[in-house]
């Protein structure tokens, strides 16, 4: 199925899907794709206009915004004058642009100025603060900015004020993790990247999820039990500093099956093979203790992705906002794996295609598949699955294909992908991902038993086009165990070491992602430091050179030790540390 927001700007014509699922080029089906005309299809600009108008037309009553509340007014007039702006903004709001879109009552948009929540000094409680930079002051790994290890930020939309918790997620990059891309047609190589990934919770809203990225304004999503929000910043023209950034916000009704996806059932002849099947997989079959709680144990699934050039140039000609892209993708997934699978998707490496596409990009998935898999080979770095995205629309029925079992497996543990939004690419990859780990698809006739215990947002493996489910089914849960127990998976059980271990806020050591720890509040001055992050304005937290009062740096030449005896020397401030 292709989830909204997905490349795809038509639904697939008739006679234009492949003939059967399965994706071994060698038992796959013969013959080329047939040719498909283009459908005719409103123009995208049109859909952008007409979705924007009405909220920027609306009667707006500035709310207060902490530090930015002065300048909403001054913003919506500025936004209801680049009208035009927002429409030519096609990679803000990628919209499925099939004819036979009608949108649902249930799906909103606001445009909505996000704060972070931080302290200033002397101040026992949090303020808004309309900069959402969550770097941390003076630290850098690998020759990149390390950010906040907690940060928390509060958007007001839908008449709700929500406030969001969240946490580094130490786990998604593995202390491996590099960033590949090409010069004068020779892959170059950087190790780490930058790492603004989060998860967390609402604040006060149990069982509530949050995944979001903090490297250019707020990108990802977050939860509570009735609704699912995305949120993405605008790409306007606008004065950070004193106004703050506008997002777009959209708010889905939990449940709400999505009218832009075409209802899919599949003939039996085009199910995949189920698992006994997979004779390459047998011959690897290893001996599994039935004591062991071979599916509670935690799994890692170390990723490589790799994007396309034209996903590339979508993103600018920039790698780094390509990687942070697929960085983003990728930790909305671990979010969902982690909960339901007891999973974590690790990325080892992202490989960004610069120059030229290092294979034949077609509409055929099945042929790319097969490509991609040949290509796969080649890369010398260690990962369990290696998934392409590309700015394609494939020729079928769905937005991915990968081999199904294939994990571990230098050939089959592979996957091809369609491009979108961050929320559709996430939902794409975690089916192809699935099928990989022996996870099959649900025909409708499976739905009333395989209902997810928690089925609001639908299930993430049913072939019924399902708008941002984030939940598998108990049968793909159970299947994924029997996937473990016949010997399945046997790399997902060594766990990987992380770029950035996790931080203990209050030991007394400043570790990476925090800018002072007070250990039991008597080694820092007064309120300089909370949650482990220096209040607003403060430069310092301690140290014979830090005023323990406006906690900033004592000035170059002051004193703060004296000689104690006619071998010592007196030793005087720098003037840029408190120590």
């Amino acid at each position: 199925m292709k989830p909204p927001g997905s490349s795809s700007r038509r639904p697939p014509l008739a006679g234009c899907s492949l003939a059967g699922a399965s994706c071994d080029p060698q038992r796959g089906p013969a013959g080329s794709v047939p040719a498909c005309a283009p459908a005719r299809t409103p123009p995208c600009r049109l859909l952008l206009v007409l979705l924007l108008l009405p909220p920027l037309a609306a009667s707006y009553r500035p709310r207060a915004w902490g530090a930015a509340a002065p300048s909403a007014p001054r913003w919506n007039e500025t936004a209801e004058k680049n009208l035009g702006v927002l429409a030519d903004e096609d990679n803000t709001l990628q919209q499925n642009s099939s004819s036979n879109i009608s949108y649902s009552n249930a799906m909103q948009k606001e445009i909505t100025l996000p704060s972070r929540l931080i302290y200033y000094i002397n101040q026992d409680s949090e303020s808004p603060y309309h900069v959402l930079d969550t770097k941390a002051r003076h630290q850098q790994k690998h020759n990149k900015a390390v950010h906040l290890a907690q940060a928390s930020f509060q958007i007001e939309a839908f008449g709700s004020k929500f406030i969001l918790d969240l946490l580094l997620n130490n786990g998604l990059l593995s202390s491996d993790y590099v960033e590949i891309h090409y010069e004068n047609g020779k892959p170059q190589y950087s190790k780490g990247g930058e790492h603004c990934y989060y998860h967390g919770s609402i604040r006060g809203v149990k069982d509530s999820k949050v995944a979001l990225s903090t490297c250019n304004g707020l990108h990802g999503m977050f939860e509570d039990d009735t609704f699912v929000y995305m949120i993405e910043p605008l790409e306007l023209v606008h004065d950070e500093k004193s106004t703050g950034r506008p997002h777009i916000i959209q708010k889905t009704l939990a449940g709400q099956y999505s009218k832009q996806m075409k209802n899919l059932t599949m003939e039996r002849g085009d199910r995949w093979p189920f698992l006994s099947e997979l004779q390459w997989l047998k011959r690897r079959k290893r001996a599994v203790n039935p004591s062991r709680g071979i599916f509670e144990e935690m799994k890692y699934l170390e990723l490589m992705i790799v994007n396309d050039h034209k996903t590339y140039k979508k993103h600018r000609s920039s790698h780094a906002h390509t990687n942070n892209f697929a960085k983003s993708v990728v930790n909305l997934v671990d979010s969902i794996y982690k909960e339901q699978l007891n999973t974590r998707v690790v990325l080892v490496a992202v490989e960004t295609w610069t120059e030229r596409d290092q294979i034949d990009i077609t509409t055929n998935p099945v042929q790319m598949l097969h490509e991609f898999s040949k290509y796969r080979q080649r890369i010398r770095q260690h990962a369990d699955a290696v998934h392409l995205i590309s700015r394609v629309t494939f020729h079928y029925k769905r937005s991915s294909l990968s081999y199904f079992g294939g994990v571990c497996s230098r050939t089959r543990g592979v996957g091809v992908n369609e491009y979108g939004l961050p929320m559709a690419v996430a939902q794409v990859l975690s089916q192809s991902l699935a099928q990989n780990l022996g996870i099959q698809w649900e025909p409708s006739s499976r739905k009333p038993k395989c209902d997810c215990t928690e089925s609001w947002g639908g299930c993430i493996m049913e072939e019924t086009g399902v708008s941002h489910s984030r939940k598998f089914s108990k049968c793909s849960v159970l299947e994924y165990r029997d996937f473990l127990q016949r010997g399945g998976g046997a790399c997902l059980f060594n766990r990987p070491t992380k770029l950035f271990e996790p931080t203990e806020c209050g030991n007394g050591y400043v570790e990476a992602g925090e800018e002072c720890d007070c250990g039991f509040h008597v080694e820092c001055y007064g309120l300089c430091c909370k949650k482990c992050s220096l209040s607003n304005g403060a430069h310092c937290s301690d140290g014979p050179c830090c005023n323990n009062t406006s906690c900033l740096f004592q000035p170059r030449g002051y004193e703060c030790r004296d000689a104690v005896n006619e071998c010592d020397i007196t030793e005087y401030c720098t003037g840029d540390s408190g120590q």
